[in-house]
């Protein structure tokens, strides 16, 4: 099934609680933060560490190697699991396992993460089954306080790399495909991403995640790039005033492209040189006095597409952090009536109410909730159209 962020944490969560439950197998696009959730996770659950292994570069004697113990006059062979495995090989005497068994915990257990384990040889993956379904390496048996949790790219994400995942392996798994959503991303960013940029995707969702549109780009937008993109970001103004000098639009520019693609850097470009042109009472003025209010620049028999995006956006996430009144509201209905575009429009209206989703408990539909109804029939009063 197709899962957002609050689901899988929720998924991985109860795993970790539970390490003999079936393990979980987390699908995903690249650069959409498989790995930094399960890490998340186990950080705010204080559930003990990450093992993280990358299967695709091992070999199955990475995991364990071929010895011999001699019992009584017999010599016998056995694998020995390589150390950074948290595993002991029972006794038998309960009292002794116990003691191994609290040794291989290392306190808290955690997670063993086998990440891209779709890419690892068949000869890895065999070397994993038993660890998967049974727990066990070779004569070893792994802490009880350890969860199995793995994840992978899609197998049309990199049909190159992926390497058969057989059923066996999978049906040892409860496997979920993991969906990006830029609300949970930026709950997350809110004070780790530069304002700027999530000010830009706010309007612009669809940069968020850009793989999807061309698998066979190098370069795209994901959860990933934009962080990167955000702290390349910070470290070009860092420079920058290391060495006394200015940072232009351009520079900032050709930073985020390297991480997104100059295709939306473009795009990007354009929202901060308008963040030069519009004054904070620009802003303010939509909120206050929208027929007196600033418009986008003119293009064609309407407004420029990415100006008005841009201005939006901006003027929803000022408003972010306090309760909108009702004649606010209103009056950002007014300029957005005033636009005179349904699909603007639309986006626009869509967009306060994620910012402000307490405004859908008070449009009137419970006797005595109607704060915020009057804004909302003269929009759809200007639009019914498309309703």
């Amino acid at each position: 099934p197709n899962i957002d962020k609050k689901s899988l944490y929720r998924r991985i969560r109860i795993v970790i609680a539970n390490p003999n439950a079936k393990p979980l197998m987390i699908w995903g696009a690249p650069g959409i933060g498989k790995t930094a959730i399960v890490k998340a996770v186990l950080l705010v659950t204080k559930k003990g560490r990450l093992i993280d292994i990358q299967t695709s570069k091992m070999a199955p004697d990475d995991w364990a190697l071929p010895a011999t113990y001699k019992m009584g006059e017999e010599i016998k062979a056995r694998d020995i699991p390589k150390s950074w495995l948290p595993v002991y090989i029972p006794t038998g005497n309960v009292e002794q396992d116990k003691k191994l068994n609290e040794i291989a915990n290392m306190g808290e257990g955690g997670v063993i993460f086998l990440d891209e384990l779709s890419r690892a040889s068949g000869s890895v993956q065999n070397t994993c089954l038993k660890l998967i379904d049974e727990r066990i390496i070779g004569d070893a048996k792994l802490g009880s306080k350890w969860s199995i949790v793995s994840a992978s790219n899609r197998a049309g994400d990199d049909p190159e790399g992926v390497q058969n995942f057989s059923t066996a392996l999978g049906n040892r798994f409860s496997q979920v495909n993991y969906i990006p959503d830029f609300k949970s991303w930026k709950e997350w960013a809110i004070d780790k991403v530069d304002p700027r940029i999530l000010d830009f995707l706010e309007f612009n969702q669809e940069y968020f995640y850009t793989l999807d549109d061309d698998p066979e780009k190098s370069i795209f937008a994901s959860p990933r790039s934009w962080e990167a993109a955000s702290n390349n970001i910070a470290l070009l103004m860092q420079d920058a005033k290391d060495q006394g000098t200015n940072v232009s639009i351009k520079d900032i520019t050709e930073v985020v492209g390297s991480d997104v693609g100059m295709d939306i850097a473009t795009e990007f470009q354009a929202f901060l040189r308008l963040l030069e042109t519009f004054k904070k009472e620009d802003i303010k003025e939509v909120l206050t006095h929208p027929d007196k209010a600033r418009m986008p620049k003119k293009a064609g028999s309407g407004f420029d597409q990415a100006e008005a995006n841009a201005l939006i956006s901006l003027v929803c996430t000022s408003t972010r952090g306090r309760e909108l009144t009702p004649d606010e509201f209103s009056k950002y209905v007014a300029y957005l009536i005033r636009l005179n575009n349904p699909s603007l429009a639309t986006r626009g209206l869509k967009l306060m109410l994620e910012i402000h989703p307490y405004i859908h408990d008070e449009l009137g539909e419970v006797a005595g909730k109607d704060k915020y109804k009057a804004g909302v029939d003269a929009f759809i009063e200007k639009y019914k159209d498309i309703f």
